[in-house]
């Protein structure tokens, strides 16, 4: 079974429960992401797991199975370097759902009280999600990897996390996401309260997703905030770092950011 132990990619506490997002039936932008990506490649940081098969799950988080089948097989080296090519619009389109929905749902990660909503400009427009890939050698599952880099500037006792990323979207059909959702989640050790704004331009099969990811709590308050902003890139570029996923599990499309929030708690020493 897949499982999550630390933070990683962009996507949901667990049992997120994100408000549907209102769909608007406005005419889709005409100045779409210039280049479509083919394949993704790149370094996994620190790789000494030798040579795999990187796989692309219709969902990256479940377990592989009939129902949940590699759409594209890859390979890793020895040197971490790898590629995979990203599936045709034939082979993914029968897993594909309502975009807006899959972008609130794997882009955000607060659960509570929320407002606001991530509509497509198309309603019409379904598609998918991806911030995750899986390695496997020997017929067996060994880790995941996604392109994610989370770096500590916290000072004097006040926390300061800065994250980016890179995730892969595909639609059906031209469209944007436009909008803003914020969610309070209340804990009981901490209150965290969780800003997403996105503006991306989506062209036709699949695109590349620009994420910045932002943490920020005071010195002895329990009070943690978190920004996230997303905006459409070219640029699929990016050091990817490997995921441990055997603490807690993926299924119903829970992704552990649990932990993102107590480490940085315990790291800016917020109140119990």
């Amino acid at each position: 079974m897949k499982k999550l132990s630390l933070y990683v990619g962009l996507a949901s506490l667990t049992a997120v429960l994100v408000a549907c997002p209102q769909n608007s039936t406005t005419t889709p932008p005409t100045n779409p992401v210039p280049t479509t990506p083919t394949s993704i490649s790149g370094t996994v940081q620190s790789w000494n797991g030798g040579t795999g098969a990187v796989e692309l799950l219709a969902s990256p988080y479940a377990d592989k199975s009939a129902s949940n089948p590699a759409l594209s097989t890859g390979t890793i080296n020895a040197d971490g370097t790898f590629s995979v090519a990203l599936p045709s619009a034939a082979t993914v389109t029968p897993y594909i759902s309502d975009i807006g929905s899959q972008a609130a749902s794997l882009l955000f990660f607060a659960s509570g009280s929320c407002s606001g909503n991530l509509p497509s400009s198309d309603g019409s427009a379904r598609g998918t999600v991806l911030n995750l890939l899986d390695i496997r050698q020997n017929g067996n599952y060994s880790t995941s990897i996604a392109a994610i880099d989370l770096k500590d500037n916290s000072v004097n006792g006040n926390l300061a996390l800065d994250g980016t990323a890179k995730v892969w979207v595909y639609v059906d059909r031209p469209t944007t996401l436009n909008g803003g959702i914020t969610c309070i989640t209340k804990g009981t050790n901490f209150n965290v309260t969780e800003h997403l704004n996105a503006n991306a331009v989506l062209s036709q099969g699949w695109n590349v997703l620009s994420q910045t990811l932002n943490v920020f709590a005071a010195a002895n308050s329990s009070e943690v905030t978190v920004e996230n902003h997303v905006t459409a890139t070219s640029d699929g570029s990016f050091a990817w770092n490997t995921v441990d996923l055997t603490a807690a599990s993926l299924h119903t499309s829970s992704f552990g950011k649990t932990n993102l929030v107590q480490q940085a708690a315990a790291a800016s020493r917020i109140k119990h």
